[in-house]
């Protein structure tokens, strides 16, 4: 039996833009090209990329889809999943090992803040492994993808 997990719509209608510093790695040329040079990722350890969600462009979009308008207290302490748990994966059609599973901090649902904070703790952990760059152009938020068994991937945006 499958358990499927939703995220609120309005979860899904947020926008967010996520930082990726990814000049604190291309300063370095050497361990770029170890890392990314024909040698291959798997004889190095990959460079860490700071990566943090900008909470300053956190908005909900209104009716007109070009209107972003800040989030209230309330909004921000409202259910975006009601579960106790939820996995990110980079792609959640395939297996993959890039998979995190969260549990909510009240063991019952996720608030919209502690959702995006999740996001946050995600793609620090994550964006940019499996020897890939780490996309600094994908960084707009556009909702969740997935939900069989709790599994989603994250939609981002250039």
């Amino acid at each position: 039996m499958t358990r499927d997990t939703t995220v609120s719509p309005f979860f899904n209608n947020l926008s967010f833009n996520l930082h990726v510093e990814v000049d604190k790695v291309a300063g370095d040329r050497e361990a770029y090209d170890m890392w990314y040079g024909e040698a291959g990722y798997q004889e190095y350890e990959a460079p860490e990329v700071p990566v943090h969600v900008d909470m300053d462009s956190l908005g909900v979009y209104e009716t007109d889809p070009d209107r972003i308008r800040p989030l209230t207290e309330e909004e921000l302490d409202s259910v975006a999943c009601d579960a106790p748990e939820i996995t990110l994966t980079l792609d959640h059609r395939y297996e993959s090992s890039c998979r995190t599973t969260f549990r909510a901090e009240n063991h019952r649902n996720f608030s919209v803040r502690e959702l995006v904070k999740v996001v946050e703790k995600f793609e620090q952990d994550w964006r940019g492994c499996n020897g890939e760059d780490a996309d600094a152009h994908h960084i707009y938020f556009e909702g969740f993808e997935g939900g069989e068994n709790g599994v989603f991937s994250i939609f981002w945006g250039s």
